[in-house]
Parts: C-alpha cells; structure tokens; sequence
C-alpha cells in the first residue's frame, strides 16, 4: 500500500488556512498544522484560533517561534522604507524569507513532503518546471505577493484553494462548521494597528521632522508635517493652495523635501527594478520580452517591454502606455498570460 503523503499546513488561524487543511484532510492526505508566532498582537489569538481547528480536525499542531526574524526582515524593513520616502511590501518580504523558509524548514524536520498555505494562487509542474500562476479568483488573486518567492521553493509548495473563491471558501467553513467562517481577513501589515503614522513615529521619530513642500517648477509653496505622513498620489491633506488640484509627486528623505505637481506629473514610462527575482528561469539578459507588469496588488496590469540583466539582478521596464503614481519601494511583477515570470523592487 502506498504511503499517504504527508502535507505541514500554515494555519494562521484564518478561515482560508483552515479551509485548506479540511480540504487536504479530505483529499485523503496526512495533515500536520504549524503557526507562525510572530510575538506580535494578533499572534495570541491566530494560534488560539488554529489550535481550536487543529483540535476539531484531529490533527498535531505546532507553533513555530520567529520573533527576531520577523521584527529583523518585516518590521524594521517596514518603518526602514517609509523613512526612506518609499512605499514597502511587507507581505512580499514576509513570504520570501520568514513565512515559506521557515515553514519548508520546519516540513522537513517533521518529515513532511509539503507545505500547503491558503493562498489564492495556482502551482503548475510543467514536466518538472514548477509555474507560478494566478488564482481562479481574480478579486482575491495572491500571485503578486508571492513573486518575490525563491523559485526552489516551489517545489514543495500547494495551494489547494488555487480555483476556488473566497465566497466559496466561506461557505464551505460555514458548512463544516468552523468557528472562523466569517472572521475577517487579516490587513497587509498585521503588525501595525490602524494609526499606521503613530507606530511609523515611535519607531522612528526622526522621520517625522517638517520640511519643505516645494513644486517640481522649483517654487516653496509650504512646510510638510514629516516625510512618514505623505504617499506618491497623495492629493488630500496637502495643507497649501494652489491655482490647480496637487498631488504628492516625489520625495526626497535625504534632503527632507515633499515634491508635488500636476496629476500629469505622475506619470512614468520607464521604471528600474534592483534584487530582481526570477520564476522563470529561461529569460535572458538583454533580451526583450513583452509581459505584462504590476505595481500594486490590485493593479490590473500594464503591458510594457522588459530587459533583464540578471548578472546584476536588475531590470528596466519600458511601458507602452505611462502608469500613474508608480511608488518608490514596491514591487513590480512580471506576468506572461497568468503566469508570474518574477519581480523586481521599483528603485
């Protein structure tokens, strides 16, 4: 009789991590349950929370301790950026090298062949090349936080909610009767509640310091209330007045200076990527590629023409049509059709 293949779930104690261990449990796999302890103040009850599952699906569950990762890679990186005047991903950098790392890690001191998260995205192994793809659900799409993903990691990953929706998701806890159906889904910085400004400070009080507002003519039109408090496209709460609407175009930490401009000055054509990360490890440096690229989660996508030099793990984008308030500090990913080719970091 063949051995049942043994799969460590992440279970963040969320409907979607809880629906993805029933499932697997249905699919006639051998299930362990790990949760990520990140010491922070939704860690209490996302372990609480998943033990209650494990328990109800009879399955071991343990508790994977990674504060000084977590605070070292997400938090400091996190109040890091934005003092810097960029905008982080702190999902994308989680993922890369504390979630997944530590998660394969763990599978293999238990003897698992896989880890399995309740992401919605969808593995493909196209005769051993493993593909990344995006899920069935476009509302709920997970592929762009992911491609920052070292690519031999994917070959221990599953995604069993690859083609289902999120209401589908819900109904199927609901049915089971899990406790977590209709819990809400946790925010992209779990670690900062929602005055996101007041822990930007505390963490760093020297990025709060006023400074200039100056037009990219070159004119002063006011003071800013600290580089932390303003965001590329930001129009509200400027503070000045002007002949025409302003937006936050620039800034500049160094020289503590809040640039704004027309809404026309928010548009870029060409875009430099840094720690560029390949999916795809057939492209090659100085050739031109057509993809489609996003900057933001939620963005839909731009077409552009990519060239890569992977010596120096770098890109250049160059799209057909400008994209409107393209932040410093993202991450931009590489899709051909629906799968992720990789992704850079917007420099």
């Amino acid at each position: 009789m063949k051995k049942k293949e043994k799969i460590l779930v992440a279970m963040s104690g969320g409907v979607d991590s809880s629906a993805t261990a029933s499932l697997l449990l249905e699919q006639g796999y051998d299930i362990i349950g790990a949760t990520l302890d990140f010491e922070i103040g939704c860690s209490a009850l996302a372990i609480k929370d998943a033990k209650i599952i494990a328990d109800k699906l009879g399955i071991e569950h343990h508790i994977i301790h990674c504060k000084q990762a977590f605070q070292k890679n997400v938090i400091d990186y996190f109040a890091d950026t934005y003092a810097k005047g960029a905008t982080p991903n702190p999902c994308a950098k989680c993922n890369r090298t504390i979630k997944f790392a530590e998660l394969i890690k763990k599978m293999k001191e238990v003897g698992a062949d896989y880890i399995a998260t309740g992401h919605f995205a969808k593995l493909v192994n196209n005769k051993g090349i493993y593909e990344l793809h995006q899920g069935g659900d476009d509302t709920k799409d997970q592929s762009y936080f992911l491609s920052f993903l070292k690519y031999e990691y994917l070959q221990y990953i599953k995604f069993p909610l690859e083609t289902i929706t999120k209401k589908e998701v819900r109904k199927y806890a609901e049915k089971l009767g899990l406790h977590v159906a209709n819990k809400s889904s946790s925010q992209d910085a779990c670690f900062v509640d929602r005055d996101y400004k007041g822990f930007l400070e505390r963490t760093n009080p020297k990025a709060n310091i006023k400074g200039d507002i100056i037009h990219v003519n070159g004119k002063k039109l006011g003071e800013h209330k600290g580089i932390i408090n303003y965001t590329i496209g930001q129009r509200r709460g400027l503070g000045i007045g002007y002949i025409e609407s302003l937006f936050v175009v620039k800034l500049d930490a160094e020289k503590n200076i809040v640039y704004v401009g027309s809404n026309e000055d928010l548009y870029s054509s060409e875009v430099d990527l840094y720690d560029l990360n390949l999916l795809d490890l057939s492209v090659e440096s100085g050739k031109e590629y057509k993809f489609k690229v996003k900057f933001r989660s939620g963005h839909k996508g731009d077409l552009a023409k990519v060239i890569f030099d992977i010596k120096n793990a770098r890109a250049k984008v160059v799209l057909n049509e400008p994209s409107r308030a393209i932040a410093k500090g993202q991450l931009c990913a590489f899709y051909d059709g629906t799968r992720v080719v990789g992704s850079g970091w917007i420099e």
